[in-house]
Formats: structure tokens, C-alpha cells, sequence
């Protein structure tokens, strides 16, 4: 099915569970309405996951490094490469604790972003079997309309 038909399917699923619950319609039916529902919604999750847009961020552990997207190969094949970052702001609130101090304001870090033309330019493919981004390393990536760099200080 297309994204468009899925979402339509999707809106006449929603209004017969919520024209269910003010008529006596069998508990199975429901069921498989909710079952329908849950599997719509998820392929209009992959299809969305999927999409190319202008950055493919890249998720470590907790830290996240930003790339663009330089070309697309294939619907399911891009090349990209890292971006340079400069933090701008920086988290000021650190208190006792963790390895060495836990910091409580981490999530306020900023940063500038700018084209890197001379880092290396390299492939990222969508994987069916686990439904993302990702290199030849296993490294994953999520496509975004933004770039985004975060610095986890509590590692």
C-alpha cells in the first residue's frame, strides 16, 4: 500500500473502533480492527523512518553526530559525510555524583553547523531487516530535516 492509502485506511480504522465503542460490535471484531490499526500504524512509521531528507544523524550510544545527505543513489542508498560542529552554548548546572559530576543541563547545549567537503564521503543503506539507516559498520543513522549534535556529559 501507498503512504496515502495507508493513512486513509488508517482514518476509517480510527472511526470504526470509535463508532464501536457506541454500538454493540463483538469484542473479536474490535480486536481485529485494533490489530489492523497497530500494523497500519506501523508501516506508516517505517515508510516515514525510511523517507531521504537533508541530514542523517548519527546515533551512538547517547551521543549523536551530524552528517549530510550529499547524494541519493537509490531509494534505499545514500552517500553522506560528518559535518563540522562548534558547540555555542554549553551546559552550565553540574552537581556531585556519577563518575565524576552529573550534569542537569545538558539537554541546553547548542551548537553551530557547517558543510566539511573535505571529509570522507561514504554509504549509508536502509536496512529491511532492522528498519533503519545505517553503514557498513552497523552504525545507525536517522534521516532529519535538521542537523544535530549532542554531547552526553554523564558519559
Amino acid at each position: 500500500m501507498t503512504k496515502l492509502e495507508l493513512e486513509n485506511r488508517k482514518t476509517e480504522l480510527d472511526q470504526l473502533i470509535a463508532d464501536s465503542l457506541l454500538t454493540n460490535k463483538s469484542l473479536s471484531e474490535r480486536r481485529e480492527w485494533h490489530s489492523e490499526l497497530w500494523e497500519v500504524e506501523n508501516q506508516l512509521k517505517r515508510i516515514e523512518k525510511q523517507q531521504i531528507r537533508k541530514y542523517a544523524n548519527q546515533h551512538g550510544w547517547s551521543d549523536v553526530y551530524p552528517f549530510e545527505v550529499i547524494r541519493k543513489i537509490t531509494d534505499r542508498c545514500v552517500e553522506v559525510r560528518a559535518m563540522k560542529s562548534e558547540q555555542t552554548v554549553f551546559p552550565k548546572e553540574f552537581h556531585v555524583g556519577g563518575f565524576s559530576a552529573h550534569c542537569a543541563d545538558q539537554h541546553s547545549q547548542e551548537y553551530k553547523y557547517e558543510s566539511n567537503p573535505d571529509a570522507e564521503v561514504f554509504k549509508i543503506r536502509w536496512s529491511k531487516a532492522k528498519s533503519r539507516w545505517q553503514d557498513r559498520h552497523g552504525r545507525r543513522f536517522i534521516m532529519c530535516d535538521k542537523p544535530v549534535k549532542f554531547y552526553d556529559y554523564n558519559f
